[in-house]
């Protein structure tokens, strides 16, 4: 495995990974470098690398950098970089542009042109051949060298100020001798262990064969010496002297195993350091080869201050873990009882550390001597007897055999262990037992009370299920339930199988499981059955004989034994909820409510039928139970109860079923005589039971027909029973007879009374009252009433009686009135005003046919008003009045007309009459034709090929007002006439206009004045040549005529605004080169032509030579360029060299507006390397063995 050298941090530009094989890959932030790459970059590029060992390694622009382990041992590399070129002639004359934009105080990064970085258009940022959208550079250890604007090649180093000489002593040689220090040696000790420094065991993980997490982690320590002072000292790349200078630790590093190496201490004075070593996981050691050690190295690097060097290793080792496999058994043994035995071999194996996720064992399934075995990968097993093959048959009842599989271990290295697991099989030989039968009792009882006719009906109670098992463990041979076969010959029958049992039922076997032997069966009661006569709930027994042999006729018989159980009939006391009085002479019922009859029911019913004589009366029972008792009230026992008393009848009855069963209860039924007065109610009501409103009428104040009708009701209470009972003339009940309903009778008052109905059961008798018009009312009292009574009358049939009386009250309405107005002002021009002052009045119900208002001619002051009976009036305005002339021009007046109302009753209201009066003298006037550049605008760019195309903006709207209080004659606008004396044309009117577009007046509102108006712009317009985005106005006159003739003018204002074509910079995505010669497109596609295009196309057609090659340019924008690669200009780019190419063309539509703009197209001129491929294969590109040689290990000619 290559080893990690670190992970780029920083990238600026192109920067490379380079492989042993020549492969290149692309390096972004965050990419892994490893030993045996070559680290480049391009023209443009750095890069930072965060080292393992800490450090951290920056390489320049255009520079080459072999990876190496000695990187992580504090080596300097070397770095290959190009050397620095004299800047071009051209590249001195763009400095000297600079320069001078500068001077002229112009900020080059605003004028000068784009530049090429920055994300290409087809190459998302941070991929091979793209750019960045942003880089953040920070500091990455690089230098620039300045660049000056002139070569510097060769230059010696020029002192910045001049040097001078100082006198000074002359040397004689006769100074003190100088004493040269001793060069002492660098020296390491403690690196040369045999085996190893240190000695790891991959056993000790946590799923190795001898777990312990302390041995995972070994610590040692090794001395350096260096009496010239420790400059600098690694270990496997981490720092632990550098400039003379100890670190702080402890210092780690992930190794190349994926351990981790510590540097805990190093002590300066002693040399001592302290290292520690630990194993985090299984390692990958030979395959196969057993018990084997990996070893992993650390380079020492120990330099002292004068540059002596001394060098070292430290040196572990892992030791590999390999699994064991132990020979394995199973607790039971595989017979007919027990079929499968499962397990798993790995329960006293030891895997080791190298663990297979999946597991340790080649799995499969493997046939033995008597079954077969399914072993899994994870060492689970299961194993299955197969009890009909021939050599566990051989075997005999009782006798046992041995089945051996043999496994192997296999861990992720490779090593092996193999073991074998070792079963037991066992024949039985088992008698037939049959199980799941009642010794004592019955096996399922059931109830004939559960039948639809029994005491508790339950459909689902009448089958009862069941089972009983059969053990046959050396075969069921054959089975029988009650003469049902359930298997024969050892084949088991169909299912369900029923048979009639001798009770009349059915036993169903609905089921056997050959698996489990158990037989599902199910008993059905479909009937009574015949019980002992009368001896109560007995029950009756059914048994089927069960009987099973096995394949060597072994036996076994059982008795299933059914249960029925007898139901009975339970009689139950019974009365009646209702009293037997005068009122209820009739009681009627059944016993057999509260009774149980059983399912033992007879046909014609349980009860004894009978007519029997009782105290008070005489009972009539029959066999189904029922029974009608009639109250003799003529009784002389009865009429000895007297009034209020109370008695008690007794009768005797007895169930009995069809299997003689008996039960006797009695019925108890309750009697009264009554005497109870006659009782009215709900006729006390203070002020009237009821109460209705003449306002409500239809010509009332708050006409409501709904609430012209009330109700109510009262209540008679007449115990001993209603003989008679009247409302007014109205007969509700006559002699006890109730009559039908709904009965009405006129009132005196002219209104209806009905009785809407009578409950004789709980005596309430429901009315209402209609009031049908007016009552006459006290004169001129206003708002009072007037009350209507009806007697109420009840009898009973013992002759008590009550009266009542039923009032109604009648409310009176009145009128009112109010002051009125005129909505209209009365003028020149509006001579005479109309109306109805009962327009907001109220008139009451009591209504006068001719009208309720005094009529009368009042002469006022500026006019005349004729009011009639009926409230409507005219008022007439005399524009010749003295009094009306001197309110001049604008001037306005009051008239005020006093009037009464008066209803039938005699009531009155009065109010006033008020009408304003105006002298007029207005002007015609037009506002909203005055806006300042027309009152609308369109746009030709909305055209469908205009600039922005938009349906909805090429009709614009607006509107004006005109105003003509004295009345609009006549209105036009344009040609369009909207109002032609007085009249209003109907819309929306349209006309051509003269440009070609449409004028439309969509509406008129005469009431407001307001003229709504639309203009739609149906296409281009000729605009002054080559004026670029002007306007045309168009105009419409609008004159408008009073019926006085007087009139106003104005203009309707329209702009049609210019559309133009703007042309944008074009450039094409790609390269014009010698294997690109030939660029195509269109220089239209990020252009704009407007509305006003030319059919042929806005571009001047041209064919251009240019710097390198040919433009062909048509009308309709598509061009083609042809590059020249024989042109001088072209050669003189060299190999790499760019240029460019700048065509400038124009667009132009119909009006004659144009917009200029450039072609650039970008021309390159390659030089590629010479590539040899093919021949970078690791190891050779072939390889044969001597041993395929005739005298070979294996001779293979081939």
């Amino acid at each position: 495995m290559a080893k990690l050298i670190g992970v780029v941090s920083k990238v600026v530009g192109e920067v490379f990974a380079v492989a042993g094989d020549g492969s290149r890959r692309s390096l972004i932030e965050g990419d892994r470098l490893f030993a045996g790459e070559q680290l480049q970059t391009g023209a443009a590029g750095a890069v930072a690398v965060q080292l393992t060992n800490g450090h951290e390694l920056t390489l320049g622009r255009d520079s080459s950098l072999g990876l190496s382990p000695q990187l992580l041992a504090g080596q300097a590399p070397q770095v290959h970089g190009s050397e620095d070129l004299a800047p071009s002639q051209a590249q001195l004359t763009d400095v000297q542009q600079l320069q001078k934009a500068i001077a002229a105080g112009a900020d080059p990064t605003q004028t000068g042109e784009a530049t090429a970085a920055g994300q290409t258009g087809s190459t998302a940022a941070g991929e091979l051949g793209g750019g960045h959208s942003f880089v953040l550079l920070t500091e990455v250890a690089g230098r620039v060298e300045p660049v000056i604007g002139f070569p510097t090649a060769g230059f010696g180093a020029i002192p910045e100020f001049p040097l001078f000489q100082v006198a000074g002593q002359p040397d004689t040689g006769n100074g003190p001798p100088v004493v040269v220090p001793p060069d002492n040696p660098v020296s390491l000790d403690g690196l040369a262990v045999e085996g190893g420094e240190l000695t790891l065991n991959e056993a000790n993980l946590a799923q190795g064969s001898a777990s312990n997490p302390a041995a995972l982690v070994q610590s040692g320590t090794f001395n350096v010496s260096a009496p010239d002072g420790l400059q600098s000292l690694t270990v496997g790349g981490i720092s632990v002297v550098s400039g003379g200078v100890a670190s702080s630790f402890p210092q780690s590093i992930t190794t190349g195993l994926g351990n981790t190496l510590s540097i805990t201490g190093y002590n300066a004075a002693t040399g001592v350091i302290s290292y520690s070593y630990t194993l985090t996981g299984n390692e990958a050691h030979p395959s196969g080869a057993g018990t084997n050690s990996l070893g992993e190295n650390f380079a020492v690097v120990a330099i002292d201050s004068d540059n002596d060097t001394a060098t070292g290793s430290l040196d572990i080792t892992v030791i590999d873990d390999v699994p064991k496999a132990r020979d394995d058994s199973h607790e039971g043994s595989a017979s007919e009882s027990l079929l499968t035995l499962v397990g798993n071999v790995l329960d006293n194996d030891t895997q080791g550390a190298d663990r297979v996720a999946s597991g340790p064992i080649v799995g499969g399934s493997f046939t033995g001597q008597y079954g077969t075995l399914v072993l899994a990968a994870d060492g689970s097993y299961t194993y299955t007897l197969n009890t009909g093959d021939p050599d566990f048959v051989a075997l005999l009842g009782g006798g046992n055999g041995t089945e051996t599989f043999t496994y192997t271990l296999t861990d992720a290295d490779g090593d092996t262990s193999t073991a074998n697991l070792v079963l037991q099989v066992h024949n039985n030989d088992d008698p037939v037992v049959i199980g799941g039968i009642s010794v004592n009792g019955a096996d399922l009882t059931l109830y004939e009370k559960n039948l639809v006719d029994g005491s508790s009906p339950d459909a689902g109670a009448l089958i009862r299920t069941g089972s009983l098992t059969v053990s046959a463990v050396d075969g069921l041979q054959n089975l029988s339930v009650g003469g049902i076969s359930v298997v024969s010959g050892g084949v088991t029958a169909g299912f369900p199988q029923s048979i009639a049992t001798g009770l009349g039922n059915t036993l169903t076997i609905t089921g056997f499981d050959a698996g489990t032997g158990v037989i599902s069966y199910s008993y059905t009661l479909t009937g009574t059955e015949a019980h002992p006569l009368a001896a109560g709930a007995n029950e009756l027994s059914e048994s089927f004989s069960v009987i099973a042999n096995d394949t060597n006729n072994s036996t076994a018989t059982g008795t299933l034994h059914i249960s029925v159980v007898d139901d009975v009939p339970t009689a139950a006391d019974d009365s009646n909820a209702q009293v037997a009085s005068e009122s209820q002479l009739i009681l009627t019922g059944s016993v057999l409510g509260n009774d149980v009859q059983g399912a033992d029911r007879i046909p014609t019913g349980p009860v004894t039928p009978a007519t029997i004589v009782g105290t008070y009366g005489t009972l009539n029972l029959l066999a189904d139970g029922s029974y009608t008792y009639t109250l003799d009230k003529t009784d002389t026992q009865f009429l000895a109860l007297n009034g209020g008393g109370n008695g008690t009848e007794t009768f005797t009855y007895t169930l009995t079923d069809a299997d003689g069963d008996t039960s006797p209860a009695n019925l108890v039924l309750q009697v009264h005589n009554n005497d109870d007065p006659v009782v009215l109610t709900g006729l006390e009501v203070n002020g009237g039971e009821v109460t209705v409103y003449e306002k409500n009428l239809p010509l009332g104040s708050a006409n409501d027909g709904s609430a012209l009708t009330q109700s109510g009701t009262f209540t008679v209470t007449a115990l001993d029973g209603l003989k008679n009972l009247t409302v007014g003339g109205i007969s509700i009940v006559t002699n006890g007879a109730v009559s039908t309903f709904p009965q009405s009778e006129p009132t005196g008052f002219g209104n209806t009374l009905t009785i809407t109905n009578y409950n004789a059961t709980t005596g309430v008798i429901s009315y209402s009252y209609t009031l049908n018009g007016t009552d006459t009312h006290p004169t001129g009292a206003n708002a009072n009433s007037i009350s209507e009574s009806f007697t109420v009358t009840a009898t009973d049939s013992n002759n008590s009686s009550a009266t009542g009386s039923l009032d109604v009250n009648v409310v009176d309405d009145v009128p009112k009135a109010n002051d009125d107005t005129n909505a209209q002002v009365a003028s020149e021009s509006q001579l005479i005003l109309t109306g109805s002052v009962l327009g907001n009045d109220v008139q009451g119900a009591d209504r006068i046919p001719t009208g309720p208002v005094t009529p009368a001619t009042i002469v006022g002051t500026y006019g005349t008003l004729n009011l009639l009976a009926d409230g409507s009036y005219t008022y007439t305005l005399d524009k010749t009045d003295a009094q009306f002339l001197a309110l001049n021009g604008g001037g306005n007046g009051t008239e005020t007309f006093t009037y009464t109302l008066t209803d039938a009753d005699g009531d009155t209201s009065p109010a006033n009459l008020v009408l304003q009066v105006h002298n007029n003298d207005d002007p015609v006037v037009l506002t909203g034709l005055e806006v300042n550049g027309g009152e609308v605008t369109v746009y030709e760019k909305n055209l469908p090929l205009g600039s922005a195309n938009d349906s909805s903006a090429l009709t614009q709207s607006g509107t004006f007002t005109v105003t003509a209080l004295d009345g609009l004659k006549n209105l036009t606008v344009g040609g369009i006439s909207i109002v032609t004396n007085g009249a209003v044309s109907t819309f929306p009117q349209s006309e051509p206009t003269g440009f070609g577009n449409t004028l439309t007046i969509t509406n008129y509102n005469a009431t407001t004045g307001v003229i709504s108006y639309s203009y739609t712009l149906n296409g281009t317009d000729t605009h002054p040549t080559g004026a670029n985005a002007n306007s045309i106005s168009e105009s419409f006159t609008v004159t408008a005529t009073d019926s006085n003739n007087s009139s106003a003018t104005g203009s309707l204002d329209v702009n049609v605004v210019d559309d133009v074509p703007k042309a944008n910079d074009d450039t094409n995505e790609q390269v014009a080169s010698e294997s690109q010669l030939i660029l195509t497109g269109s220089v239209l596609g990020n252009d704009v032509q407007g509305a006003d295009r030319i059919p042929t196309g806005p571009v001047t057609p041209a064919t251009i030579v240019g710097t390198y090659g040919t433009l062909n340019l048509l009308a309709d924008g598509s061009y083609t360029y042809t590059l020249d690669k024989t042109d001088t200009q072209f050669l003189a780019l060299n190999g790499g060299g760019n240029g460019t190419e700048t065509f400038t063309y124009t667009l132009t539509d119909a009006d004659g507006d144009t917009s200029p703009a450039n072609l650039v197209l970008q021309v390159h001129n390659n030089d590629d390397p010479v590539v040899l491929t093919g021949l970078e294969v690791n190891g050779g590109e072939v390889t044969v063995y001597e041993k395929n040689l005739p005298l070979g290990s294996a001779n293979d000619g081939s």
